[in-house]
């Protein structure tokens, strides 16, 4: 069985960490310093996350916040089958056709 390559998925989460500097700094620029008002609720076993931009995004931060979303559905796709993996004690897990290291 192979060993998992949290390695690589640490790898994406700092990536996704500098996507998302780079998503507030350009906002913030243009915003003037705050460029989204935050709100988190927690009610029982939900945790809300509420987010409002104070003024219209600059086009620049879409590709940044894709990029961040992207690193992050990444590094969470790897956990997930790491411990299908480990769950199963196979590799590759049933139902997929390879086995990965990441």
């Amino acid at each position: 069985m192979a060993t998992p390559d949290f390695a690589e998925i640490f790898r994406q989460v700092d990536r996704a960490g500098r996507h998302r500097t780079e998503v507030f700094d350009l906002a913030s620029a243009h915003c003037g310093g705050r460029p989204i008002e935050a709100t988190i609720e927690l009610s029982g076993e939900e945790i809300l996350v509420l987010a409002r931009a104070l003024e219209p995004f600059p086009v620049d931060v879409a590709p940044a916040f894709s990029d961040w979303g992207h690193q992050l559905r990444s590094a969470l796709d790897g956990i997930v089958y790491h411990l299908a993996v480990k769950d199963s004690r196979q590799c590759p897990p049933p139902g997929t056709n390879s086995c990965s290291t990441h």
